[in-house]
């Protein structure tokens, strides 16, 4: 067994300060960014990457709440390249899709990566956005 590391003194030389496969973990995006692109004549798909949490709602929030602003159209949201989400992201979806069902549009999230769809389960948010597996769901649940 190693011998115990004291506070304040430096690490013994043998013993590693960060996890031997750091080097080969991929880089993980930390600047939330956002992409529309119009689908057909009433459907906007809305591409987010980074971390949705205060920063990366911070950094998109205006351009996300003027796609849900533009009354005629329904949302699609593709979470696939999310890797967190936090309360202040949870707020931002629900206040877009509370805009879309005022308009009698709707707001459907659809890829969630594993992390991020256990904490939309535990928020229960499927019970006021529909959320579904891949963009050709999404693309249904807008048109039905």
């Amino acid at each position: 067994m190693p011998a115990p590391i004291a506070i304040g003194r430096a690490a013994p030389a043998d013993v590693p300060l960060a996890p031997a496969n750091l080097a080969a973990r991929p880089e993980r995006r930390t600047e939330m960014e956002l992409d529309l692109i119009e689908v057909g004549d009433d459907i906007t798909k809305v591409l987010l990457r980074g971390r949705l949490d205060s920063p990366g709602v911070a950094r998109i929030e205006s351009r996300f709440a003027a796609a849900a602003a533009a009354d005629d159209r329904h949302l699609v949201v593709d979470l696939g390249d999310v890797g967190f989400l936090t309360s202040m992201g949870i707020r931002m979806l629900i206040a877009t899709a509370r805009t879309k069902q005022r308009h009698g549009r709707k707001l459907v999230l659809f890829g969630a990566p594993p992390a991020v769809q256990k904490v939309l389960d535990y928020a229960a948010l499927s019970e006021l956005i529909p959320i579904v597996a891949d963009e050709a769901a999404a693309m249904r649940a807008v048109a039905g």
